[in-house]
């Protein structure tokens, strides 16, 4: 999980999505501020009957008059005008005035507050023109000049039409505005709230956390992330099953990065890698090898590179969760005792690094009467039995499916085995922990070997594999890199 978040951090994907993120946020806010050049706003700040209550009279009750002419039902208006856009508005901008209608409603008189030039303007025009007789709803402004970010007020006070749809009951008002601003608009806007105003600056605020916080994971990770020098090639890594697919996950981050390698891995066991190697020194070529070579390796540089934890594993049917060494000595020979359970006891073909490491340090002897190949049975029995198989995916296949099976095997390689379980030794977990404090010993190390000293892709790759960052890396795949063996209880383990 850690690996595949590291990974997610690391990415550009997530760093350029927050970023646009942010620019979108920031470029609406412009945007919807500056869209226009020209852009007359304005908002209804009050629209109410002047009389809430319906009684003929009552405390509550005004008496509305206007130049001497009784109001029945009279309801007053606030609208709040302003010149919001990137430019100041003069009066050749207006292609058709400024204009507001009232449905349902009558124009009784109304009044500019807030700018005198608008209001000079009102004083001086022709009542006709301002309130055509032909729609007493409608206030027609005359043309006005206004500078950017100036506003003004327009007070109305209105009365109800016999045919008006609204009624000071259900107070259903509309206010419909007109006229044409050349390269511009007239718009209506609603007037934020408080709350409005905290959403604006909490998301603002959230998008630019989040933008710091994943950016400074991103640099981070820079830091420690896996960066070969990118060598060309082709390069073949074999031997070891068990360390094979650790190597092939360093491969894989390395093609990744540089598209001009080409790594391939061969997992054909320890012996016959090395022996390959030996056979045919070629420098494009690594063996792998779970623990060192015995016998002579001659022409051959060796590499220590770091730990595989291996485990003692079981088909979850037997119900088996830890065994002592004792046990294991019984179980694994060529004759398993039947006091210890028909079991089939099933081991790697000899010259598996993983078979010289289980009997090196779980059964504590460098060779066994164990069988050295044999053909593990295919149909379920109820007498012990002894068997090999040539490879870890193998033997964790054979006993996935066999319920009474028991072998031994890289402890990392289970993920797609859901029957297998791994099983404490003398009630010692095989984990990172328990190995770094040298309570666990069922662990080899890992030795590459090359034809000579490594060059060119065969050396970046080594370098790479060996790197902190890639240790860093290979930690979830009970790996231990021998730069972290230092101050441990296995700090001789990679002399």
């Amino acid at each position: 999980m850690l690996t595949s978040l590291n990974s997610a951090l690391d990415s550009r994907g997530l760093l350029t999505g927050l970023t646009v993120g942010v620019v979108t946020f920031v470029c609406g806010l412009v945007y919807g501020r500056f869209r226009k050049r020209r852009l007359i706003s304005w908002a209804v700040l009050y629209d109410e009957p002047i009389n809430r209550t319906f009684q003929d009279d009552g405390p509550d009750m005004w008496e509305i008059s206007s130049q001497g002419q009784e109001i029945d039902k009279g309801s007053l208006v606030v609208l709040d005008i302003a010149s919001a856009g990137r430019d100041d508005i003069v009066e050749q901008d207006f292609a058709l005035p400024l204009s507001f209608q009232f449905p349902g409603r009558e124009v009784v008189h109304f009044k500019v507050r807030d700018s005198e030039h608008v209001r000079r303007k009102t004083i001086d025009a022709p009542d006709e023109e301002m309130q055509p007789p032909d729609d007493r709803s409608k206030i027609v402004l005359p043309l006005f000049s206004l500078n950017r970010g100036i506003g003004f007020k327009l007070l109305v006070l209105l009365k109800e039409t016999a045919s008006g749809t609204g009624t000071s009951n259900d107070r259903n008002y509309e206010v419909v505005d007109g006229g044409t601003v050349r390269g511009g608009e007239i718009q209506r806007r609603k007037p934020h709230d408080r709350r409005y105003w905290f959403r604006v600056i909490a998301v603002g605020t959230v998008l630019l956390l989040l933008f710091g916080l994943t950016g400074g994971i991103y640099l981070a990770n820079r830091v420690v992330t896996p960066a070969p020098d990118c060598a060309i090639g082709a390069l073949t890594v074999q031997g070891s099953t068990a360390f094979a697919p650790i190597a092939n996950n360093v491969a894989n981050e390395y093609e990744n990065a540089c598209t001009g390698a080409s790594i391939t891995i061969s997992a054909v066991g320890s012996g016959a890698g090395l022996d390959d190697l030996r056979q045919r020194p070629t420098p494009g070529v690594i063996a792998m090898t779970d623990g060192e070579e015995d016998g002579n390796t001659p022409g051959l540089s060796v590499r220590p590179v770091g730990l595989v934890i291996f485990a003692v594993v079981a088909n979850k049917n037997l119900k088996l969760s830890d065994l002592t060494t004792a046990q294991l000595r019984d179980l694994f020979r060529n004759s398993p005792s039947p006091a210890n359970g028909s079991f089939i006891v099933v081991g790697r073909d000899n010259g598996s690094g993983t078979r010289r490491s289980f009997e090196q340090s779980v059964l504590g002897t460098r060779s066994t009467d164990f069988p050295a190949s044999a053909t593990c049975p295919t149909a379920p029995q109820s007498t012990p039995a002894a068997c090999t198989m040539n490879t870890t995916m193998d033997l964790l296949t054979y006993i996935d499916r066999t319920p009474n099976a028991i072998g031994y095997a890289e402890a990392d390689a289970l993920t797609y085995f859901p029957n297998v379980r791994t099983l404490r030794i003398d009630g010692i977990p095989a984990t990172r922990s328990a190995t770094l404090k040298g309570s666990y010993h069922f662990v080899a190390t890992e030795y590459l070997y090359t034809a000579g000293q490594p060059r060119g892709l065969t050396a970046d790759y080594l370098e790479f594999l060996t790197s902190d960052p890639m240790t860093a890396r290979l930690r979830d795949h009970n790996y231990v890199g021998c730069s972290e063996l230092s101050g441990t209880a296995l700090a001789g383990q990679c002399t």
